[in-house]
């Protein structure tokens, strides 16, 4: 068992009419692990209390969204436990400027991690997986309602946590960070994902912009190497619709690709917004209700009910991973094939028609590290994952 609030903390909390504070802190993976633990003043629901899991940003610890944003007072309101965590500190490079700070560990950090610490990465999945396994153990916690929001930093290990730890926590949604090539994975379990930036957040204003783009469709297509990074990993076709207010306007995609099981995403584009997390005070969008709403009540999606006209398909890599070449083998699949290579950052390298039955693939070509290849003919589509060492 992993209880660490004991019996007469667990009896305080029920007999309490104020919200309780829980500094906790214990040992992991060779680190003293440190969190903040707010339990509301009644007791959970018939199935448990939800859990919201905060993540700081780049520098941030727990107190960081413990004291600001909104959360904990949202938790009180709501009848749910919320839990700021502590990232580590590491020695990374910040435009070429060594420093040492805390960061949890997505893929973020393991693009600028110095050679000092690389080796010493620890998983802060397995911390946050933990983290609810020790609540569980101790409070009636509700399992299907498990979320995750981030900041910056944070929110790239939100979204690592929506990829790597979706039999956990069942959505998440962050600002200011998004989800990292290095993190691109197909997940085994796929939940629901919305993801913010401000139109002044100069983490991702590139010259000659001065802001990100608003009206229109501009902003999807400033912001397509997330988009479609992440649009591969849940599942989901290109196909969208758009709502907005005066402050915001959210791309959303529910589409399933043929044959898969997918998840909703958004994207928000929020007007004069720099790099914050907007909480109703900092700004007028306030993240957290609206998240935690996304939380309960995600969009549907549209699935296939028939069995995709590409079951048959025989598509083989080989070899995957390659240091070389790869050969796609398409089995029965009918001439001709649109391929569409698209890189785990979301860019599309490649797009064109191929008439035979395999397709030879070339590192000096396109370069070392993940690749997604969208395959498309009369009869369906596959999308298929190959790797270049």
């Amino acid at each position: 068992m992993r209880i660490w609030i004991t019996l007469a903390m667990l009896m305080a909390i029920v007999g309490s009419n104020a919200q309780t504070k829980y500094d906790i802190s214990f040992p992991f993976d060779g680190h003293l692990r440190e969190l903040i633990v707010s339990v509301p003043s009644t007791p959970p629901p018939a199935a448990g209390y939800p859990i919201v899991v905060m993540l700081h940003g780049t520098s941030g610890d727990k107190n960081i969204f413990y004291n600001a944003h909104g959360w904990k007072e949202l938790g009180e309101q709501e009848n749910f436990i919320t839990v700021f965590p502590s990232a580590l500190s590491w020695c990374f490079f910040d435009e070429g400027i060594q420093k040492q700070n805390t960061k949890f560990v997505c893929g973020e950090l393991v693009e600028i991690v110095c050679p000092s610490d690389s080796a010493d990465l620890i998983s802060d999945v397995a911390f946050m997986k933990e983290i609810i396994h020790r609540l569980s153990d101790t409070l009636q916690v509700d399992p299907e309602r498990v979320f995750v929001s981030g900041f910056s930093n944070g929110a790239c290990m939100t979204h690592k946590l929506a990829m790597d730890a979706g039999d956990i926590f069942r959505a998440a949604g962050g600002t200011g960070g998004t989800y990292h090539e290095n993190d691109s994975v197909t997940p085994v379990v796929r939940v629901p994902v919305w993801f913010m930036v401000g139109t002044l957040d100069d983490r991702f204003i590139v010259p000659p912009y001065t802001e990100i783009p608003f009206g229109g469709d501009s902003s999807l297509y400033y912001m397509n190497k997330v988009v479609n990074r992440t649009l591969v990993s849940l599942g989901l076709t290109t196909t969208y619709t758009t709502f907005e207010t005066p402050l915001t306007r959210t791309f959303e995609f529910t589409e399933c690709r043929p044959g898969e099981s997918c998840t909703p995403y958004r994207m928000t584009i929020i007007k004069e917004l720099d790099h914050r997390y907007p909480n109703g005070n900092n700004h007028n969008v306030d993240a957290p209700a609206l998240f935690w709403d996304f939380f309960n009540n995600p969009p549907s999606v549209t699935t296939s009910t028939e069995n995709p006209p590409w079951k048959d398909w025989a598509v083989r890599c080989t070899p995957n991973p390659s240091s070389d070449q790869i050969l796609v083998d398409l089995g029965t699949v009918a001439s001709p094939v649109q391929l569409t290579v698209i890189h785990a950052s979301g860019a599309v390298l490649e797009h064109r028609v191929v008439n035979g039955p395999t397709i030879t693939l070339e590192k000096n070509r396109l370069g070392s590290g993940m690749f997604f290849l969208q395959l498309e003919s009369s009869t369906g589509t596959v999308t298929k994952k190959v790797i270049f060492e």
